[in-house]
């Protein structure tokens, strides 16, 4: 296995901070979203969360099926529900992650849900 660091969806703006959205090195990725459509309900914002995971866990050798942890941060614990009907449309029940989901004041008022995972990786 390579030591390498890779970084995936680098984010680099004006008035930002400068990171990345995911990080893989080894057997582990980790992978921290918010969405982009930020007019979107927590139900719209979660969707676009999770499918974007997809894209990086795949660019990254790994799948939803092997995801370790779960971290979740919802602006309001309101949306609850509208979180875990996109969430348990998405999520392998077969093979479902340790999971927190945590009420919080997140960057932006319009930031609905923010999601942090970490996955194992498929190497050869």
């Amino acid at each position: 296995m390579s030591n390498e660091i890779e970084r995936y969806g680098r984010v680099q703006a004006p008035g930002r901070p400068v990171m990345s959205l995911g990080i893989a090195c080894a057997d582990e990725v980790t992978i921290c979203l918010t969405a982009s459509n930020r007019t979107a309900s927590a139900y719209g914002q979660t969707l676009e969360i999770l499918e974007r995971i997809d894209q990086l866990l795949d660019e990254s050798a790994s799948h939803k099926q092997q995801i370790l942890t779960a971290q979740i941060w919802l602006r309001g614990l309101d949306d609850l529900p509208a979180f875990t009907q996109a969430w348990n449309t998405w999520v392998d029940h077969g093979q479902p992650p340790a999971c927190s989901i945590i009420g919080a004041h997140l960057a932006r008022p319009d930031i609905l849900v923010e999601i942090k995972i970490t996955a194992a990786r498929k190497l050869q």
